[in-house]
C-alpha cells in the first residue's frame, strides 16, 4: 500500500486505502493493490472524466445500506466535492457523480443519509439519488465520532465567544423534531421533496481551549470529550429536556 496513506478501510476479503491519489484496493487474490474505482463499462466515461480532469482527495469509503443492494450498489466512494456509488468488483456504477455544494472535510453516512462536513455548514443527502434534505449552518464544524449509534460533531456557540457545542445527529423515523417536543436545535427539511430523518440536539457546552493548546476535538474518538471543562449542561440523549442554550441554537440554523 502507499506510505502516503492517511486511513485505511478494512473489509472481509479486501483493504481500501486512501490517500493524496485516491483510493488504491488490495484483495486477497492479487495481493498488490490497485487503483478503484475501476471504470470497465462504456458509459462510465463521464464519471472517469470527472476523476482524472482534476486531483480529488479522497474522504472515505462507505457501505450502503441493504434496501440498495439489490441494484448491485454496494459502496459510495466519497471525495471532497462528490461521490460515486460502486459495485462488490469496485466498478462505477453510473454514468454520473453526486455533487456536492461545496467542498467537505470529512464525511459519514447513517443509514440512508450521506453527511458531509465543512467548515461553516453541514449537509445531508440521501444516499442513493444524492438529493438535498438539509442544511445546518455553523462555525468551525468538526466531525467527532461517526460510529454508532448517531453521529456526534462539534460547532462555535453562535452566542458565547470562547465556547463550542457538541452536537448529535438522530434519524427520528420520518419525522423532524419540533420546538414542542423540546428539541435544542430545530432543522426544517428542504422542499425537495424528500423526506428528512435528521435532527441535530445538543449534548455539551464545553470552553474553547486557549490558543497553544491542544483541542480536545482534534481527534475522532469519544474519550477526547471527557478532557473538557466540566459542561454546564450535559445528556447523553436530551428527548424532552430543554437546556439553557437551546433558545440560542436555534438561531444557527438555516435551511
Amino acid at each position: 500500500m502507499s506510505s502516503y496513506s492517511h486511513h485505511l478501510e478494512i473489509f472481509s476479503s479486501a483493504i481500501v486505502s486512501s490517500n493524496a491519489k485516491g483510493f488504491e484496493i488490495l484483495t486477497l487474490e492479487s495481493r498488490q493493490p490497485e487503483p478503484m474505482p475501476r471504470f470497465p463499462y462504456l458509459y462510465s466515461s463521464p464519471v472517469r472524466k470527472r476523476l482524472t480532469d482534476v486531483k480529488h482527495a479522497p474522504l472515505g469509503i462507505f457501505r450502503l445500506p441493504k434496501s440498495m443492494q439489490d441494484v448491485d450498489e454496494y459502496f459510495i466512494c466519497v471525495y471532497r466535492d462528490f461521490a460515486v456509488h460502486i459495485n462488490r468488483e469496485a466498478n462505477v456504477t453510473r454514468n454520473s457523480v453526486i455533487e456536492f455544494a461545496g467542498t467537505a472535510v470529512s464525511a459519514a453516512v447513517d443509514d440512508n443519509f450521506l453527511i458531509l462536513f465543512h467548515d461553516d455548514f453541514l449537509e445531508v443527502r440521501h444516499v442513493r439519488d444524492g438529493g438535498l434534505c438539509q442544511i445546518i449552518a455553523g462555525k468551525n464544524i468538526r466531525l467527532l465520532n461517526a460510529n454508532n449509534p448517531n453521529v456526534l460533531f462539534a460547532m462555535a456557540h453562535p452566542n458565547a465567544r470562547g465556547r463550542d457545542l457538541i452536537m448529535e445527529l438522530a434519524l427520528q423515523d420520518g419525522r423532524v423534531r419540533t420546538q414542542e417536543h423540546d428539541a435544542d436545535l430545530i432543522v426544517t427539511p428542504m422542499k425537495t421533496g424528500l423526506p428528512s430523518h435528521v435532527v441535530a440536539s445538543v449534548l455539551d457546552e464545553v470552553q474553547t481551549p486557549e490558543a497553544g493548546t491542544t483541542s480536545p476535538f482534534s481527534s475522532v474518538a469519544g474519550s477526547s470529550l471527557g478532557k473538557s471543562e466540566p459542561s454546564r449542561r450535559s445528556s447523553r440523549h436530551p428527548q424532552g429536556s430543554r437546556g439553557s442554550t437551546g433558545k440560542d441554537v436555534e438561531q444557527s440554523c438555516v435551511v
